[in-house]
């Protein structure tokens, strides 16, 4: 009896730890997958006061990828507003029963510890902003992809979206599909790596991936 009393207090308290390192594993066999294919990619960046977990320069754009880590999944909600600073998430120890989630749905928080995180869309923005100012490509507009990674999949989000945002917020297992949509090319030749250069000369490295815990 003891003995099944220590499994299942083990199981609790690895569980989460294993999914993250999963879903992490996962981002960065995409990520290696990439680079395979061609992708130029920079790892744990910080652009102006902003930390980046990953940009990928290709002959289709640059996408900006900011990872939001969270100590666990299965009771973890989130709420924000794309166009506030901060944040809020929270840990919910009584609540309903656990039930499938769809990529954004509304959950009900019971008793719960409240964390505050930076707004990750806004801050991948500016980011954004600041390597687009030192790009100069024969005045051509460059593309950049704005993605937010939620690691692990939490059981809800409740996110109020800006009508015209660009910014994908998404979970691990959607990284692959979100950056194969971008397949139009923009960048010919030997183009993709005078932005790799640019964009690196930009930002500075390394720093750690980003965790809101």
């Amino acid at each position: 009896m003891l003995y099944a009393i220590a499994a299942c207090i083990l199981i609790v308290f690895l569980a989460p730890r294993i999914r993250i390192a999963v879903e992490n594993y996962s981002v960065k066999a995409v990520i290696n997958k990439l680079k395979r294919q061609g992708y130029y990619v920079l790892e744990n960046l910080t652009v102006g006061e902003v930390e980046v977990s990953y940009l990928l320069v290709s002959k289709y754009g640059v996408h900006t990828i900011k990872v939001c880590k969270f100590p666990r999944w299965h009771n973890a909600y989130l709420e924000g507003d794309e166009q506030a600073r901060i944040w809020h998430y929270s840990l919910v120890y009584i609540g309903g029963a656990f039930r499938p989630i769809s990529p954004f749905i509304e959950g009900p928080p019971g008793l719960t510890t409240k964390t505050a995180m930076n707004n990750p869309v806004m801050e991948v923005e500016k980011a954004i902003e600041k390597l687009k100012r030192r790009i100069d490509l024969e005045n051509r507009d460059i593309p950049f992809y704005p993605i937010v990674v939620f690691i692990p999949r939490i059981k809800a989000v409740r996110i109020h979206r800006k009508p015209d945002t660009k910014t994908q917020i998404i979970f691990a297992k959607q990284l692959n599909d979100t950056i194969s949509q971008k397949n139009t090319v923009f960048l010919a030749g030997d183009e993709a790596m005078q932005v790799y250069n640019m964009v690196a000369n930009a930002a500075q490295s390394p720093q750690n991936t980003v965790s809101v815990a």
